[in-house]
């Protein structure tokens, strides 16, 4: 409980863009599911906003955008570094590599906590060999003092080849929220019909149609069915007719035109 006339401490996320994203749900979630009375949040995004700001139930959660340019634009360390001083934040938690350089400006600022979260890889890095990335993550490693992967893989990365201690790392694995996500007899009205049997055993999956996060990476589609009551249920992802110029050749492989 706070004392009377004092405020909660300000946490300002720093993040890319504040659009839909898995990181950007989760902060979101984050945020509205912390009492009230314990933090205040400010949400610091590089470049803009979208409508997707919407989504977050507290009215006192401030969305600022820096429309970041393109390239290296110097001048955001310089407007960070403002924003942190006239802010007075408690903490500041940047997330993955995009956002890493807000931790220059927020020691510079003499902000008391500094996190930074990893959250996935990086488009342009996916296997973690890029020397550069790693070069750039040990240069701001002094900087950082509690590192939050989501998980095993990234808490091996930033333990090897980052260099980061032990003790400056909080795993924080992914989850599903068991409430509102879990199985219910809703076949009929979502799949189409004689899709799959009543007793057949359906695998979902959800996700975005561009490398690296296609549907061939979530899901390895066979070339039949292993058994007669396995079927495979794609959601949110690029689906192709059968015989079409378009269909790489992963899907024409994968997906028999008797599916």
């Amino acid at each position: 409980m706070q004392e009377a006339g004092k405020q909660p401490p300000l946490i300002m996320h720093v993040i890319y863009r504040l659009a839909v994203g898995g990181l950007e749900n989760g902060l979101v979630n984050l945020i509205n599911r912390m009492p009230v009375d314990r933090y205040r949040h400010a949400i610091v995004s590089l470049t803009d906003i979208s409508d997707f700001r919407e989504r977050i139930a507290r009215p006192d959660v401030d969305c600022i955008a820096l429309h970041k340019r393109p390239g290296h634009d110097v001048r955001m360390l310089w407007h960070l570094w403002r924003l942190f001083r006239a802010r007075r934040p408690t903490i500041v938690h940047s997330r993955n590599l995009a956002a890493l350089d807000a931790q220059l400006p927020a020691w510079l600022a003499g902000v008391p906590v500094r996190i930074h979260g990893e959250h996935g890889r990086d488009v342009h890095d996916l296997d973690g060999n890029s020397r550069k990335y790693r070069w750039l993550r040990r240069g701001f490693r002094p900087l950082i003092h509690r590192y939050v992967p989501l998980s095993r893989d990234l808490e091996d990365y930033l333990r090897g080849p980052v260099g980061v201690p032990e003790s400056r790392i909080r795993l924080i694995c992914n989850g599903v929220d068991t409430q509102r996500f879990r199985p219910v007899d809703m076949r009929a009205a979502v799949l189409p019909s004689g899709f799959a049997s009543k007793d057949s055993l359906v695998i979902g999956t959800v996700g975005p149609s561009w490398p690296p996060w296609t549907c061939s990476c979530c899901l390895p589609w066979p070339r039949a069915s292993p058994t007669p009551s396995w079927r495979p249920w794609p959601v949110g992802c690029r689906w192709w007719p059968p015989g079409s110029a378009a269909m790489p050749s992963w899907w024409r492989r994968g997906r028999p035109d008797s599916w």
